[in-house]
Order: structure tokens, then sequence, then C-alpha cells
């Protein structure tokens, strides 16, 4: 309601300022071209008629200035910070929502329109105790705001178990995000929606610890409650406090059958296994150095590269030039400390070597790829990393080199090492 107004607001405002310009005594600026300056050129005789009209325009360009300052633009801060603050703990909440929406709506052969779902649509959940005891597999897809793919994880188990284990993480969502109300004190909808859901009967239905065993739909009036559910998820999910969202997959029966073979038996183990031993197996093939510096943003990345990129690591000044040949690629990482000795680096360097440049990205891009002009040296390629620096002692990106970034990096360099796709 108050977004609506604040629009409403907003459009008298600009309708007041083109009025208070046209009635105003101030000369046009010459600049503007003769079609727009013929739009606020107005005769004297008029401007002294609707001299009021002026006057009124004025004091609610004023009134409504001093409202978006003082009132609009702190709860628009306050909103922001708090979307900063909550988009984990919301990701989790629609996340554990829309495996029980999605599961529910595939295993009872639903509308997959969750805004076309209504109450006539679950009459079927009402004292159902055949289904949910069925066991099911399903996959559940992670995506960025933008829909890149980010994770995907295979389940499995009873549709009664999976819903009640969720029910218990949703209402510690809500637990938590309570904690951080005074953020989001000003976003009348979100408070709305977290209260609401905190009264849904199918989530309390579960938070009497003598109801674990029950059976998730004996509830008297599911059907309701579940498309009060789904009607929350979706409005939840329009408010946009989230940075990613998840799509869950119900698998086949088919499919379900040989996962709880492969489970039971110890494939899936098995398979776990042989990709790690694959992957250890690339690295022993491709034998990569990582060469570092001392720098503190520097040695971060160093540090998190080494759990998931097997390769050997050193610092600049430590770098065995006799033993490079022994090594199929050769990452440096360029940085301010470091790239005062890459004349040195492709000076000691004797034999035919090939390189990827992993650059500190600053204000202004710059590529070292040009420096090298060594016949022993072959560039890969240029890859480039975020980086915390200062201007006039203020920090800027200081959460750099963020986790997202270097699992990029590390992406990238497994592609381009040891020839893995994405």
């Amino acid at each position: 309601m108050k977004k609506r107004i604040n629009c409403i607001l907003l459009l008298i405002t600009i309708i007041c300022l083109v009025i208070a310009i046209r009635l105003s005594s101030m000369p046009i600026f010459t600049f503007l071209p003769d079609y727009i300056k013929s739009i606020f050129i107005t005769s004297s005789s008029i401007k002294e008629q609707y001299s009021f009209v002026y006057d009124v325009s004025m004091g609610i360009i004023l009134s409504a200035l001093f409202y978006f300052i003082v009132d609009v633009i702190p709860e628009k801060i306050k909103i922001h910070k708090a979307k900063k603050i909550l988009s984990f703990q919301i990701n989790r909440l629609l996340e554990y929502m829309e495996q029980i929406i999605s599961l529910i709506v595939s295993v009872y052969e639903r509308n997959p329109k969750l805004n076309e779902l209504a109450d006539k649509d679950f009459l079927i959940l009402n004292g159902e105790t055949q289904l949910p005891n069925s066991e099911i597999s399903y996959l559940t897809t992670t995506y960025c705001k933008n829909g890149k793919k980010k994770t995907a994880v295979h389940s499995y188990g009873t549709l009664n178990s999976i819903v009640k284990n969720n029910i218990s993480k949703i209402i510690d969502c809500l637990e938590q995000i309570k904690k951080f109300e005074y953020f989001y004190s000003d976003h009348t909808e979100l408070i709305e929606y977290i209260r609401m859901l905190e009264c849904n009967d199918v989530l309390n239905w579960y938070k009497k610890k003598d109801k674990n065993d029950t059976n998730c739909f004996l509830l008297y009036g599911t059907n309701k409650k579940v498309a009060e559910f789904i009607s929350l998820y979706v409005k939840i999910k329009k408010l946009k406090f989230n940075s990613e969202y998840t799509v869950t997959t119900l698998d086949a029966k088919s499919e379900t059958d040989k996962y709880k073979q492969e489970r039971d038996d110890g494939t899936l183990l098995k398979h776990v296994f042989d990709c790690q031993q694959r992957r250890q197996n690339l690295a022993n093939s491709n034998p990569t150095l990582v060469i570092g510096s001392q720098k503190y943003t520097t040695k971060i990345l160093t540090e998190q590269l080494s759990k998931s990129f097997e390769a050997t690591y050193t610092l600049n000044e430590h770098v065995d030039f006799d033993r490079i040949s022994n090594y199929k690629f050769v990452v440096v990482i360029v940085d301010s400390i470091s790239k005062k000795t890459l004349t040195c680096l492709q000076s000691n360097i004797k034999t035919p070597t090939n390189i990827i440049l992993l650059t500190e990205k600053r204000l202004f891009l710059r590529k070292y790829t040009r420096l090298f002009k060594s016949e022993n040296i072959t560039i890969i390629d240029e890859l480039f990393f975020k980086s915390a620096w200062k201007l006039f002692a203020l920090s800027i990106s200081k959460e750099e080199p963020s986790e997202k970034s270097i699992s990029d990096i590390t992406s990238k360099l497994r592609q381009l090492c040891f020839n893995e796709k994405e």
C-alpha cells in the first residue's frame, strides 16, 4: 500500500514540477531545443493569474522532497541492508518450502503452475497415509539469480520424512529471521508473510514432539493449509530477498528403485571414490605449479585454491627454476607485489613453459601478457581475480576475493589445466 502511495506522490510531484517551471519567472536555458522551450514558455499575464497554483505546486514539491529525504530514502537503505543480512536465511527458507511444494505437486500430479492452485487441488491430502510412506528420490538444483547453475543434490527418502524434516528446518529458519526483525520492520509485507507462515497449522502440527511419528497429512483441513503454504511461498519469493532459488525434480519410480539399489549395494559410494580418484589422476598427469606472493589477499586466495585445486604451491621468491620443467602448467599470480618480479621470472625460465596468468583486478584492468616476450614462455590464458584495495584510507571491495570469486577461478583453472567441463 505504501509503495503505491509513494508512486502516486512521485507522479504528483513531477506534475507539480512541470507546472512550477512553466509558471516560474526564471529564464529558460538557451541550450535547450526550441520544441522543448515552447513547452515551458508562458506569458506574464498567465503567470500572474495562476500565481496561487505556482505557490501550491512549490509547497507540494518541497513537502515531497522533505518526505522522500526523511522517510523513504532511509527506509530503502534499511531494507537494502536487510536483504543483504537475510539473504542466506531466506534462501534456505525458500529452498525447504520449494522442496515440499514440488514433491507434493509431483507425487500427487497436481497443476505445476503454483499461481493457479487452490484448496480443491489438495483435497486428496486430507487424511492421506498411503503415498507419503512410499520411497522417492529427487534432484534439487540450486541456481543463482542470473540463472547460472550453482549446485545439484540427489536425495532419497519417504515423502512423509522429507516433509517433516523440512518443516523442522523451516521453523528454525523463521526463528533466525525473526532475530533481524529490526532491519525489515519497515517492510510490512515480509512481516505479514512471516507471521502467517508461523501460524500455518501444518507447521505448528510438528512443533509438538509427540507428533513426530504421525503421518504428515493426518491433520483435518490440510488442503487449505497447504494451499496457504504455497501462496506464502510465491509471495515471499516475489519480495526478492533471496539471492538464489531451487528447482526440485522428482525421479521416475524406476530411477528411485535404481537409486535405492545403488545406495544399498555401495555403488554410490564407489562412484564418489571413483570421481575423487579420477580428479587425482588428472592432477597427476597434468602437474601444475602455482606461484603466489606474501600479499595478504593473495595468501587468502592460494589457501582456498589449495583445498580444491590439486597443484604444488610456492612463493615467487622460492621458485626452483631448475625444476620448473617438471610442470606442465605454471600459474603465476600477479598482484601489486609480484608484478615487480615478472621480468626476473621470465629471464630465469630457460625451458619451454606453459604459463597461466592470474592477475589481480583493480579499478583499471591491465593485462600483463604482452610483458612476456621470452621464446620459452607460452601464455595459455590470463584470468583475473578481484581483490580488496584502498583509496584515501577507504576500503574498496573489502569482501574480495570472496568465496564465489575463488570458486569461479578454481573452475576456470580446472578447465584450463585438467580439461574439466563446468
